[in-house]
């Protein structure tokens, strides 16, 4: 199959399908319960109908995408409590990794993330706000990576990718892109000075706020009705 140059390198046509309509879905640009409509989306991404056959089966392997036999492939809408649910999950395991990520040398650690957050500001005054969310998930990937439990790591992306409400919630609410940079500044503090509960501390307390913000959208755009997670006090804390 012939290959296709993007900035990640040479990509086969199926691949390049999978990875361009799977972060379509994360970042919004086809939104839940829209219709995956192979000659459209063949036609938008100038590949022939076979590589996006292809790449629609591996996104309704990983949940990303839904099909029955009535009415053909769409993308998933989760409903309120399968977030909640997903979401209870990455609070706690990137909570845990944060954790162990104090106990391993920082130095390399605190150079990267000082670079990310360098970025993070000019990004914050352009109002970048796609580019802020890549941002983020890299702050948050470059702390998990050093727990050095690979499987732990391996399930938080998971969750994550699954769910895409954090890297939307910077283009929904653009007014949470200083906010959640001053909390990762908290962040960076608490594992400069190696303190592993408060960054944990910190980072869940960081996750509950940006949750809330997507819960309180869903609620303006869908009509969810469900309270949302206490901040101060909080079990999950």
């Amino acid at each position: 199959m012939t290959a296709r140059k993007t900035e990640k390198g040479y990509l086969t046509k199926s691949r390049y399908a999978y990875m361009t309509l799977r972060e379509g879905i994360i970042t919004r640009r086809y939104r839940p319960g829209s219709p995956m409509i192979i000659t459209n989306l063949s036609k938008s991404l100038g590949v022939s109908e076979t590589p996006v056959r292809d790449a629609i089966k591996m996104l309704i392997s990983e949940g990303f995408v839904v099909s029955n036999d009535h009415v053909g492939a769409k993308v998933a809408s989760p409903s309120l409590e399968d977030l909640k649910n997903m979401f209870e999950m990455l609070l706690s395991l990137q909570g845990i990794a944060t954790r162990m990520a104090v106990y391993q040398d920082p130095a390399g650690l605190l150079e990267e993330l000082e670079e990310i957050l360098e970025k993070t500001k000019l990004y914050i005054h352009e109002q970048r706000h796609e580019e802020y969310g890549i941002l983020n998930d890299r702050f948050h990937d470059s702390i998990e990576s050093r727990c050095r439990n690979l499987e732990l790591v391996s399930t938080i992306n998971s969750y994550r990718e699954k769910t895409g409400w954090v890297r939307s919630l910077f283009v929904l609410n653009p007014k949470r892109l200083e906010e959640s940079f001053d909390e990762h500044v908290e962040i960076f503090g608490a594992l400069k000075e190696r303190k592993a509960r408060a960054a944990e501390k910190i980072l869940k307390k960081h996750l509950l706020i940006s949750f809330n913000g997507y819960l309180d959208f869903l609620k303006k755009e869908k009509g969810y009705e469900g309270k949302e997670y206490e901040i101060d006090g909080s079990r999950w804390i």
